[in-house]
């Protein structure tokens, strides 16, 4: 008897500890089955920060799900030979864990009043996060293939490869949404690797190109070389080659990048003022046409020492060049 009495106390006294306390903090897997959703829960002292936590911890999910299917995938295919390369795909996927997450929601945040904290909880449908991911994939397939045909249609080294340069960076979009494809529905994950894989093996074409293009930087109005030194830096960035500046190496080049700088410089009483602006120009070798041009300009600087001046315009030019994208 007294037993029954202690199990009906503990039952009543548990019945009250958890009396409002949402379904998804008591037994998260029957709110939430981990088959139909990817969600975390997150505690903080404020709702604000409790969010954050919850949204901190479905990113962490991606990363470590990412990890452990490459792990299988390794496991599995390790005794095949042929299946090598896939297999550094699988590897590059990896790097991509800090991810964008697409269609979070959100419970409705509770507050404990006994451990003073905010609790909510971040999921995913899975249904719903595969719908988007396929739709974004799809999309940028069609702008890969679509930039792909229009590099095999150009004639001029210059402009295929940066057609192609462009093309890459849709690779490395559609290899952030691979990897999440990969966290949400690993099964499903095959039916695009190949697309992966034949968007790699296209781009092979780029590093042939690349090697055949070859510059000439002659830069007007720079400042110690330095603006140069970006230009070629920027080139470089692309992996195009970037000649000397002495005439037997300037002959070598089949490409010349021709740049006007204007400093604008002015001084008003004590007070020392730049706006920086460059103008250039990509032409094939024999001036046979502009490949490329660029049109920009930094706003005012001014302080009142002229070398401080300087340096802060030529750093906004430097900063302007970094923003650039040949292939735009």
């Amino acid at each position: 008897m007294k037993k029954n009495i202690m199990i009906f106390i503990l039952g009543l006294y548990s019945a009250l500890l958890f009396a409002g306390t949402p379904k998804w903090i008591t037994d998260l897997e029957s709110a939430f089955p981990d088959k139909s959703f990817i969600r975390a829960v997150g505690e903080g002292r404020s709702e604000a920060s409790a969010k954050k936590a919850a949204l901190a911890e479905l990113s962490s999910y991606f990363g470590q799900t990412i990890k452990y299917e490459n792990q299988a995938v390794q496991i599995s295919r390790q005794s095949d030979a042929s299946y090598e390369e896939k297999l550094d795909l699988r590897r590059d996927l990896n790097t991509y864990s800090e991810v964008d997450l697409l269609c979070v929601h959100y419970t409705t945040t509770w507050y404990n009043k006994r451990t003073d904290s905010f609790y909510v909880c971040a999921y995913l449908d899975r249904a719903e996060f595969w719908d988007i991911l396929k739709q974004n994939i799809e999309s940028l397939s069609s702008k890969f293939e679509a930039l792909y045909k229009s590099a095999k249609v150009e004639k001029d080294l210059f402009k295929k490869s940066m057609i192609l340069e462009e093309a890459r960076s849709v690779y490395e979009e559609c290899k952030l949404l691979f990897a999440k494809a990969l966290a949400v529905y690993p099964s499903k994950f095959g039916q695009y690797e190949k697309i992966l894989e034949l968007f790699l093996g296209k781009l092979q074409e780029l590093a042939d190109l690349k090697r055949k293009v070859v510059v000439s930087v002659l830069v007007n109005g720079d400042k110690d070389g330095q603006i140069r030194a970006k230009l070629c830096e920027l080139l470089r960035k692309y992996g195009i080659t970037v000649c000397g500046e002495d005439k037997a190496s300037a002959a070598n080049s089949n490409y010349t990048l021709s740049a006007q700088v204007l400093w604008n410089d002015k001084k008003h009483n004590t007070v020392y003022s730049s706006t920086p602006q460059i103008d250039f120009t990509i032409k094939g070798s024999g001036n046979t046409g502009t490949v490329y041009s660029y049109s920009g300009s930094c706003e005012k600087v001014a302080t009142y020492n002229a070398q401080t001046t300087e340096q802060m315009a030529i750093s906004r030019l430097e900063e302007l060049l970094d923003q650039l994208q040949l292939w735009r």
